[in-house]
C-alpha cells in the first residue's frame, strides 16, 4: 500500500461498528440475522472495510462478495453511522447502492467490474482475498436462491451436496420408485430410501457451511452487488452501488 493511501485506511481499520453503549451491537445483529459465527462475522466486517477502502482509492468500479454486502446492507440502516460518520467523515464521498437493472450486458459488466475487484484487493493489500468470504467469479451467478425465512417457525436442513450437484437424477429415481412401488416389494423399497436419505441429510449438516451459519453465504456463496465510481460527469463526489443479491442480476458503486 502506497504512503498516500495509509491515512484513510488507518481512519477506515480505526472505525468501530460496534457503538460502546449498545447492548445488542452491530456486529451481534449482523452474526444473528446471517447465522454466522463469531469468529467469522469479524472476519467480514474486515473484509467490509477492505471493500470500502478499494470504493474510495481504486478509481474504477469494484463488487463485494455477498458476505461483504451483507454487511454493507447493515450498515446503511444505521444511517448516522453510515452516511454521516463513515461516508463522508472517513470515505470523503457518499456510497450509494442500487438495484441492477439485469440482463445479460449488466451481467457481463459486473463479472468484469468484480475480475478488477480482485486485481486491486491484490494490488493494495498484497494478497489474494479468502476463498471462504469471496467468491471465485466463475461461480458469481450459480447462487443466488436466497429468501428471509423465520427461524423461530422454520427448520433448514443443508441439501446433501449429491443432491444440489445431481438435482437432474430426481426424475429418474421417481420413476424407479414408482416402478417398484407397483411391483411387490415396494413398501420395503420407500423405507430403505427414506432412511438412505436420512443418512445423507445429517451427514451433511454441518459440512457444507464453514462455520458461517444458515445462509450458506460465503465461499460457495451466491449473491452479488458492486460498487464503483460515478460516471453520470457531476461534481458531487457522490457514487452510485448496484445489487444482485436475491435478484438474479449484479452492480456496481465507487
Amino acid at each position: 500500500m502506497v504512503a498516500e493511501h495509509q491515512p484513510i485506511w488507518e481512519k477506515i481499520q480505526a472505525y468501530k461498528l460496534d457503538a460502546v453503549d449498545a447492548s445488542f451491537p452491530f456486529s451481534a445483529r449482523l452474526m444473528r440475522e446471517n447465522g454466522w459465527t463469531e469468529a467469522y462475522t469479524i472476519e467480514v466486517i474486515q473484509e467490509y472495510k477492505k471493500f470500502m477502502f478499494l470504493v474510495a482509492v481504486s478509481g474504477h468500479s469494484v463488487s463485494p462478495s455477498d458476505p461483504v454486502d451483507q454487511v454493507w446492507h447493515l450498515h446503511m440502516i444505521y444511517t448516522q453511522s453510515y452516511w454521516e460518520e463513515f461516508c463522508h467523515g472517513i470515505l470523503g464521498k457518499a456510497v450509494h447502492h442500487n438495484p441492477t437493472k439485469g440482463g445479460k450486458d449488466e451481467r457481463k459488466k459486473h463479472v468484469n467490474m468484480y475480475d478488477q475487484t480482485v486485481e486491486s484487493y491484490l494490488k493494495y493489500f498484497g494478497e489474494p482475498q479468502p476463498a471462504h468470504i469471496w467468491i471465485s467469479t466463475q461461480d458469481l451467478f450459480k447462487e443466488i436462491h436466497y429468501r428471509r425465512v423465520n427461524m423461530h417457525r422454520n427448520w433448514v436442513i443443508a441439501k446433501p451436496q449429491f443432491v444440489r450437484k445431481r438435482w437432474h437424477l430426481v426424475p429418474l429415481l421417481a420413476l424407479v420408485a414408482t416402478l417398484v412401488m407397483a411391483s411387490d416389494g415396494g413398501a420395503v423399497f420407500v423405507i430403505l430410501l427414506v432412511v438412505v436419505v436420512f443418512i445423507a441429510l445429517i451427514a451433511s449438516i454441518g459440512g457444507n457451511n464453514n462455520g458461517k451459519g444458515g445462509n450458506n453465504s460465503a465461499g460457495g456463496g451466491g449473491w452479488f452487488v458492486g460498487c464503483g465510481s460515478s460516471d453520470s460527469g457531476s461534481d458531487s463526489g457522490s457514487s452510485g452501488c448496484s445489487s444482485c443479491s436475491s435478484c438474479g442480476g449484479c452492480g456496481g458503486c465507487g
